[in-house]
């Protein structure tokens, strides 16, 4: 079984994004991190700064075991709060000034270099179906996810409750899309992904929502993977809070991969944001990772 994040050095991330300087009330900083997830990175920031959580911005959650380079922004901040910081693990440098948060969503892509242990052949490839790595579900953030939409009460945060809602969401594409490939030829499974053999044309596959119009083969399936789940796509409409509600987004299918170097047991690549590294590596060795698998 293949082996990665032995230690953090050994999985790195840059995320990749566009920034645009100006004379802004948002100051931009590069943040590194080591062994950190990202919001307990912009929480212990905001602890040492006295800065509160609601005034940073940031594009993607980053791995914990991992080394990371991503970029934050932060509304006014005093210089004196930021560069006498003197965290372990968290390194911020300073870029300049903007007018705009950075918001999630903001990156365009991230760049990966992975050490790689325990594997037995190396099947290059440059795409990959579009799943859901591990890392969007945690142990129970799909299940929470769910209660959610059956109305149970849940005692949450409002950024915690929509990350859940959304793992739920996540979880029920990847089921599409495992469904939509079931005994299809040309492919092979890996610690319960479906993988390809052959690229094929890319499609946009929604991620269930209340107004999702389910139509077409992909409409069949999550009909019956909702009345499976027991549930309707009126439970997506949160009366009780409707800061929960939202709109049908869509995901791709096939994803390309760009730069891919494989030297020295260790792999480089880029991928597009909202990508799993994990799960790319999974095709690349046609073996199952030394990780929790997916629910």
């Amino acid at each position: 079984m293949v082996t990665i994040k032995k230690t953090p050095p050994d999985f790195k991330v840059e995320e990749l994004i566009n920034l645009s300087y100006s004379n802004g009330k948002y100051a931009y900083f590069k943040l590194f991190k080591r062994d950190y997830d990202t919001l307990k990175a912009i929480e212990t920031i905001s602890r040492a700064s006295k800065i509160p959580v609601k005034s940073f911005g940031w594009a993607g959650n980053k791995d914990k075991r991992a080394e990371t380079t991503q970029y934050i922004s932060i509304l006014n901040p005093k210089k004196e709060k930021i560069k006498n910081l003197n965290l372990r693990d968290l390194k911020l440098t300073f870029l300049g000034y903007g007018a705009k948060k950075i918001n999630l969503g903001n990156n365009y892509g991230n760049k990966f270099e992975i050490k790689v242990y325990n594997y037995k052949e190396y099947y290059p490839s440059n795409f990959f179906i579009n799943y859901f790595g591990e890392q969007r579900f945690g142990k129970n953030n799909w299940i929470i996810g769910k209660k959610i939409l059956k109305k149970e009460k849940i005692v949450l945060d409002i950024k915690r409750k929509r990350f859940c809602l959304f793992a739920y969401q996540s979880y029920l594409w990847n089921n599409c899309v495992k469904e939509y490939f079931k005994d299809k030829p040309n492919t092979f499974k890996i610690g319960g992904y479906i993988f390809l053999n052959k690229q094929i044309t890319n499609l946009k596959i929604p991620i269930i929502n209340f107004d999702t119009k389910l139509k077409s083969n992909i409409g069949e399936i999550y009909k019956y993977l909702l009345k499976k789940e027991g549930i309707s796509q009126k439970d997506f409409i949160i009366k009780s809070d409707p800061r929960l509600i939202t709109e049908t987004v869509y995901r791709d299918l096939i994803v390309e991969v760009k730069d891919l170097r494989f030297e020295n047991s260790t792999l480089h690549f880029t991928l597009p944001k909202g990508s799993y590294a994990t799960v790319f590596i999974r095709q690349l060795f046609r073996e199952d990772i030394a990780n929790p698998r997916l629910p």
